[in-house]
């Protein structure tokens, strides 16, 4: 039988169609066919576009079909142990030339449309109680993960795409805007916040922070140390009132392993510990020589590697 162009199948055909072709599958041979007849051939919808009833007929096909329990188990049990054919192959620098040539100038399909509440209530309910799928990768399994690289797309120490690219003026701005007045719940504070405490916490040594102080630890003591450094943060020179252990060893309290910080310098030493305790003493060294006095070039504020400079005193 010969349809006319736009003619739309009953429900009725479509499930005697759909009976009909039910445990039947192309032989191997006959798909090699097909796909050598298509080689090279120009598809006929390249360049056309649905109409926007046709979309809206889809979608609400797709919406219907969707809601069956029945289907969703069918097409969930259909794409389980199915490997993707393009497992493990990188596209090659031509194809993302492409793929990025192709997409300059188009916005984003969903840009300016935030999910609904619903949508969002639906996203939480199916996460809950789901682990990260990298959850466990730390030490050598990351390392092993990310060498082998994601399907090849992505490398260990691969340099990121926009290192040392600022965003402009305009983007910053547009970030501003579309964070100003939202706020995460309590819920969300609450969750976010047992997320880093202990073990959790990636800056955990092993409960060190509750080990007690000696007995000598005294306020007397932690004055006395201010005083002999003028009460100046001995990195940044601004008002120091914390006093901290250079070898991070709450028992050593001689003077000569105390020095004074700002808040800001105290909390910048918890991390790099190692190098923090080689620049400290290094600087002990210093004054130990026969300087009567040394200036310390003040640190930027985030510190990975310690290009320091001691110099004497100009005065």
């Amino acid at each position: 039988m010969v349809y006319k162009k736009g003619h739309i199948l009953s429900e009725e055909s479509r499930r005697k169609i759909s009976e009909a072709n039910k445990g039947k599958h192309l032989s191997e041979e006959t798909r090699k066919k097909i796909s050598e007849a298509h080689k090279g051939k120009i598809s006929s919808m390249k360049g056309k576009h649905w109409s926007e009833e046709i979309k809206k007929r889809m979608s609400e096909s797709a919406k219907k079909r969707m809601s069956n329990p029945e289907e969703r188990k069918k097409l969930s049990e259909a794409h389980k142990r199915k490997i993707t054919w393009n497992k493990g192959i990188s596209p090659s620098e031509e194809t993302r030339k492409k793929i990025s040539e192709a997409n300059k100038g188009r916005p984003a399909w969903n840009k300016g449309k935030p999910f609904s509440e619903e949508t969002r209530r639906k996203i939480s309910e199916s996460r809950k109680g789901k682990s990260p799928w990298n959850k466990e990768l730390k030490g050598e399994k990351y390392k092993k993960h990310y060498s082998n690289g994601m399907g090849g797309t992505f490398k260990l120490r691969q340099i990121p795409h926009n290192k040392g690219i600022s965003p402009s003026e305009e983007t910053k701005r547009k970030i501003s805007e579309a964070n100003t007045g939202r706020h995460h719940s309590k819920e969300s504070r609450r969750r976010i916040s047992e997320g880093h405490i202990g073990e959790k916490n990636s800056a955990w040594k092993g409960g060190k922070s509750f080990e007690p102080y000696p007995l000598y630890w005294t306020n007397a003591l932690k004055k006395s140390i201010r005083e002999r450094d003028n009460n100046t943060c001995q990195l940044c020179f601004k008002e120091g009132k914390a006093v901290h252990h250079m070898d991070y060893n709450k028992k050593n309290c001689n003077p000569e392993n105390l020095i004074t910080l700002c808040q800001g310098c105290h909390l910048k030493t918890n991390e790099n510990r190692e190098k923090w305790i080689k620049f400290f003493w290094e600087l002990k060294r210093l004054k130990a020589e026969n300087r009567s006095k040394i200036y310390l070039v003040p640190l930027v504020s985030k510190i990975r590697v310690f290009p320091v400079v001691f110099l004497d005193s100009p005065f």
